[in-house]
């Protein structure tokens, strides 16, 4: 199943806006990266403002590069998730799968629940 607002081989593209808008503004992001994460917190707001005034379509793309060069996995769960946030890497929190079910899916409204952790526990 491809999550919603996805687009690409295996929905690895989140997209914000209406996909109809002339204008797409392509951002490359790796989860575990610091400039990944610099300009998600600096831009994201700016991002979403234009996207919300209909004058682009944000495509985020997402790569699991860093989890090939250091080690780890948590980069392919954060995609795999699309919930990730980007982290120094070195914090491999989400190779950790409570952290991806429990700790982030609780940030999600309406997903966790009682029948939730008890598929999942």
């Amino acid at each position: 199943m491809t999550p919603a607002h996805t687009t690409g081989p295996g929905g690895t593209t989140l997209y914000y806006g209406d996909l109809n808008t002339p204008h797409v503004l392509q951002v490359f992001l790796e989860l575990r990266d610091r400039a990944s994460r610099t300009m998600s917190e600096t831009l994201l707001h700016t991002f979403r403002q234009a996207s919300d005034e209909g004058k682009l379509v944000v495509k985020f793309h997402f790569a699991a590069a860093i989890d090939d060069t250091v080690g780890g996995i948590g980069s392919q769960r954060g995609v795999s998730a699309l919930a990730a946030q980007p982290f120094p890497p070195v914090d491999d929190r989400f190779s950790d799968t409570s952290e991806l079910l429990f700790s982030q899916a609780g940030k999600v409204d309406g997903l966790r629940s009682a029948e939730f952790d008890k598929g999942h526990g």
